[in-house]
């Protein structure tokens, strides 16, 4: 699950993979990113909502057909 509690799918994965190696890969260059900004309270509200979801039992997940 995404910080803002956007779930992953299998589509998604991997670009979020390639900017989080580059993200990370950025300050060895010498260069100052930051960071992200923090939660606002609707973000956190939201992220939350996501992640009770995600955990409840019994819920059927998505899948692909591969």
């Amino acid at each position: 699950m995404a910080p803002y509690g956007r779930a992953f799918t299998e589509e998604s994965i991997g670009l979020a993979l390639a900017q989080r190696a580059l993200m990370d890969h950025i300050p060895s260059t010498g260069q100052t990113t930051g960071g992200p900004p923090p939660f606002s309270p609707p973000a956190r509200s939201r992220f939350l909502q996501a992640l009770a979801q995600a955990d409840r039992p019994g819920k059927k997940r998505k899948r692909s057909s591969a």
